[in-house]
C-alpha cells in the first residue's frame, strides 16, 4: 500500500501489484582487464551479454548498481532538474566508454559490447 498526503489535507492510498520473474541473462565474464595502454592510444575488449530465456530483454549500462543510487544522483543534481529526471542515466567516464550502451537481445541470443579504455595520462587505473 502506497500512501500520500497532500498539504491540502487530502491523504490517498494506492495499492501496488508487481511480479517478478528470473530469467537467464548472463554476462560472458565478470571482470575486463586493459593490456598497458599509452597516452593517445586506446584497448579494445568485448564482453557478450548471452539471453538464454524465451523473452526479448532490454539492457542498460549504468553508472550506479542499483535504483536507489540513482535516484539519490539525480536529485543531488536538482539545477536542471527536469532534464535529470528524464535522462536515463547510462553509463559516461572520461577514460572508459562503452559502445552499445543499451539495446535489446532477443530471445536465445547475444549481444556484444565493447569496451575501450582511452588513459588520459599516465598513471594506474583500477
Amino acid at each position: 500500500m502506497l500512501g500520500h498526503y497532500y498539504n491540502t489535507g487530502e491523504d490517498t492510498h494506492t495499492s501496488l501489484h508487481g511480479r517478478a520473474v528470473d530469467v537467464p541473462i548472463r554476462l560472458d565474464r565478470n571482470t575486463v582487464t586493459a593490456e598497458k595502454t599509452y597516452i593517445t592510444l586506446s584497448h579494445h575488449a568485448a564482453v557478450l551479454i548471452h539471453n538464454q530465456s524465451d523473452i526479448t530483454a532490454h539492457f542498460q549500462w549504468k553508472p550506479v548498481d542499483t535504483q536507489g543510487r540513482e535516484d539519490q544522483l539525480k536529485l543531488s543534481l536538482q539545477s536542471e532538474r527536469a532534464k535529470v529526471q528524464e535522462d536515463p542515466m547510462l553509463f559516461c567516464s572520461g577514460i572508459f566508454s562503452l559502445e552499445l550502451k543499451e539495446g535489446e537481445i532477443r530471445p536465445n541470443c547475444s549481444a556484444e559490447v565493447s569496451v575501450f579504455f582511452t588513459p588520459q595520462e599516465a598513471r594506474v587505473c583500477k
